[in-house]
């Protein structure tokens, strides 16, 4: 299993495409793939890895259906402006195969299901697209293997099951609400001190069948919310088997006549099983402290989560994990548990969500107003945006490192962020940090045109000054030939001293034109040599012409960006 299939891991070689970057699988082979580094690229990644479930040979199928979309139409399966638009396409398997040739379509549509078990093999894969005989219809199944129900005690009609958990892979539990609490440096939002906190008394469930979960006996749906925070892996693994969390919701509706929990949870399709978990503990349970994937999602606790940008925007593991938590929809959920961060946490997901969008309409407004710029993909990471949220100190202008032409861009666009205050400072930041690679391209590219401009102008020069020499050895050599000519009539024509002397001169003059010839081809060339370079002289213009072109398009690029970023 590769586990990071992308258009970035496959290079176009001489004897065809080569996937690399297979060091990511070998690194995580002996170890389970859990919520502390969910390994893969969003958009590329099947919706069981944004879920942290027990991977399988069928992630890479999915992945290679997102690549195909993306070889053929130049798109991304799972477009959106912003991380979590894209997340949500991808659980609720919402994928754009506009332009997709239909030849192909078929096996794409089948790889990019998001069920693992409904995905061909790839072997079955191989077969359909080297025969172009049909597709076989898989068997859905889930990711994971089915589990026996645990019948509740008591009762034998099978309506009612609980869940026990295998080993398979899952989030490593993270610290809750605690002593570690404390109030990241330079950060907008400090919580408040709070006190230890206790669960409300359940009066439901007394005498109803237990649930088994986790191997605890659960009787009201107060325990189960805390076990669920306890054991998200296997809590995710319940809310998404259909069959599993009917059984959940059965005994919930039916046996505890519970009306804490939105029923709509065991009526609906569950896309997001992450957000499900959390939706059960927060109704269930808000006087636990805010907890998401096992991570402490208090400010203090997200403030140690987002200190630190770079993660982010090298590939590093974490930045997957970190953008699942960085999402508005999260934000509110955690905003639901009764605590100090309460109404703090729901400022920061509003404010997540002005981030967003100002940083979206950021690189729109580039887009629409910059040549070079249409076309790019450009997204805005809400992951840096939360960080710049919390560490409003963090904030600082990017390296460029030893490159004058990216300087030139970041000091350019960092303009609008220095016009900027609040949410909308963070998200103009996130946008000029998810500009970059644009940036680095357009720079590159003026600086490749400067370069080629100087080169052609060289060669003109070049060629002008030998095509002046070039042309006077040829009329040289011509009138020694000429001469040649004439002496040798005139020698034919006259008596014979003067016969003899008119001999002479052609024969010094024709070994003259001969030396002259000879000198030419060693110093031009061939006459085919020399006739390249009068055409290559006749193209120099047109392609300095064109080079001019770009590079007053650059600059008027440049013009406009100074224009949009100091009036916004």
């Amino acid at each position: 299993v590769h586990r990071d299939l992308k258009p970035d891991n496959i290079m176009l070689a001489a004897d065809g495409p080569r996937v690399i970057d297979f060091g990511i699988a070998r690194a995580v082979e002996s170890t389970s793939v859990t919520a502390s580094g969910v390994i893969g690229t969003i958009g590329y990644m099947a919706p069981e890895q944004l879920e942290g479930m027990r991977l399988t040979s069928a992630v890479d199928l999915f992945s290679w259906g997102a690549v195909m979309v993306f070889a053929a139409t130049g798109r991304e399966a799972f477009p959106g402006p912003t991380q979590a638009a894209r997340i949500a396409k991808v659980l609720s398997g919402n994928a754009d195969l506009d332009g997709l040739p239909e030849s192909l379509a078929p096996a794409v549509r089948a790889c990019l299901s998001g069920d693992p078990g409904a995905r061909p093999d790839a072997r079955t894969l191989l077969d359909h697209l080297v025969t172009g005989g049909p597709l076989p219809a898989q068997a859905p199944t889930t990711a994971e293997p089915k589990v026996e129900p645990t019948l509740v005690e008591g009762v034998d009609d099978g309506l009612t099951r609980g869940y026990e958990p295998g080993s398979a892979a899952g989030a490593e539990p993270g610290p809750s609400a605690g002593p570690e609490h404390r109030a990241p440096s330079g950060g907008a939002y400090t919580p408040p001190s709070s006190g230890p906190q206790s669960p409300p008394p359940s009066g439901s469930g007394s005498h109803s069948p237990p649930y088994h979960f986790a191997g605890k006996r659960l009787h009201t749906v107060e325990e189960l919310a805390a076990a669920l925070q306890e054991n998200w892996p296997d809590a995710v693994k319940v809310m998404s088997d259909d069959q599993e969390r009917a059984a959940l919701g059965a005994w919930i509706i039916d046996d505890l006549n519970d009306t804490l929990v939105d029923r709509a949870l065991f009526r609906r399709t569950v896309n997001d099983a992450n957000a499900a978990v959390a939706t059960v503990i927060a109704q269930a349970r808000p006087d636990l402290p805010p907890v998401f994937r096992g991570h402490d999602c208090s400010i203090a606790g997200l403030g140690r989560l987002f200190s630190d940008p770079r993660p982010l925007l090298s590939g590093d593991p974490r930045s997957n994990e970190l953008g699942l938590l960085a999402r508005p929809q999260v934000l509110r959920l955690m905003a639901q548990h009764e605590g100090p961060d309460s109404g703090v946490l729901r400022s920061l997901a509003e404010d997540l969500v002005e981030a967003e969008r100002i940083g979206v309409r950021f690189h729109e407004q580039l887009a629409r107003g910059l040549g070079g710029w249409r076309g790019t993909q450009n997204h805005v990471d809400p992951a840096v945006a939360l960080v710049f949220l919390l560490h409003p100190d963090l904030v600082r202008r990017p390296d460029p490192g030893d490159r004058p032409g990216v300087a030139e861009w970041v000091d350019i666009l960092w303009t609008r962020v220095e016009r900027s205050e609040g949410a909308a400072r963070a998200g103009h930041a996130a946008a000029v940090y998810g500009a970059l690679e644009t940036v680095a391209v357009l720079a590159h590219q003026r600086e490749q045109w400067i370069s080629q401009h100087r080169s052609v102008a060289v060669q003109q020069r070049q060629l002008a000054d030998q095509g002046d020499s070039d042309e006077g050895m040829r009329r040289g050599k011509v009138l020694l030939y000429w001469l040649t000519g004439i002496f040798a009539f005139i020698a034919l024509v006259t008596s014979d001293v003067a016969s003899f002397v008119f001999v002479v001169f052609a024969l010094g003059t024709g070994i003259g034109g001969a030396v002259v010839a000879n000198q030419h081809t060693r110093r031009y060339g061939t006459a085919q040599e020399r006739q390249w370079r009068s055409q290559r002289a006749a193209q120099l213009p047109r392609v300095r012409s064109s080079l001019d072109s770009g590079l007053q398009n650059i600059e008027r690029d440049l013009a406009e960006a100074r224009r949009i970023c100091s009036s916004g």
